[in-house]
């Protein structure tokens, strides 16, 4: 956005500038101190209080952002269901629909994921703490009693859940430890009543909404 400007301003660059005996810089008549730097990290002299960064402080930070709780769900090229509980997804763009979801290098269904070129994130209601806990876990099928049917690309949508995005892999990326997959939106299933409520989840714990 382009701002006019406007010709009975004068900015601090146009007004006449002097030192002051204190070597404050002065424009206009105006005290301008300059910042003091300091090494990135160090606390100020007002602020002792920050936190040593090691991977746990950083775990517990991340654990106060309050998020909902959704399972990544996806099928292999055989027909095989692998999903895992994630807090961490995000929309990227409305136009086009695309969202974000970061998984673990580790993860068993990173490599489905790749080679059938689409997942789903469904949203957990609250209530649906099993399902989190149970697909949080390593298992041999975790699919085994877990009512769901195939979405419209093939991913497994779980019964009861708030809503669902389904989404094919736009693109990619290493990030650390894990892979971001930029998904582009193909499908998505709304709440089927306003009265359900998400599964919440903040420093470390399961949580609701307030009244």
């Amino acid at each position: 956005m382009l701002l006019q400007r406007n010709s009975h301003l004068r900015f601090a660059s146009e007004l006449p500038l002097m030192y002051h005996n204190s070597g404050t810089l002065r424009a206009g008549g105006t005290p301008l101190t300059a910042p003091q730097y300091r090494p990135f990290g160090t606390p100020s002299r007002k602020d002792r209080r920050m936190t040593e960064l090691t991977p746990d402080n950083f775990r517990k930070a991340c654990g106060h952002w309050a998020t909902g709780v959704s399972v990544i769900t996806a099928c292999d090229t055989d027909g095989k269901g692998y999903g895992l509980t994630m807090n961490g997804i995000t929309s990227l763009s409305l136009d086009p629909a695309l969202f974000i979801i970061c998984v673990d290098n580790k993860s068993e269904t990173l490599e489905p994921i790749r080679r059938s070129g689409a997942f789903a994130i469904n949203v957990l209601a609250s209530g649906q703490q099993d399902l989190s806990n149970r697909f949080a876990k390593k298992g041999p099928d975790k699919f085994d009693g877990v009512p769901h049917t195939k979405g419209s690309s093939g991913s497994p949508l779980l019964d009861g859940r708030l809503m669902a995005i389904e989404c094919t892999v736009q693109e990619i990326h290493a990030g650390g430890d894990h892979q971001i997959i930029v998904g582009h939106v193909q499908a998505l299933s709304l709440p089927e009543s306003e009265d359900l409520q998400p599964l919440l989840y903040y420093r470390g714990k399961y949580a609701a909404l307030g009244a």
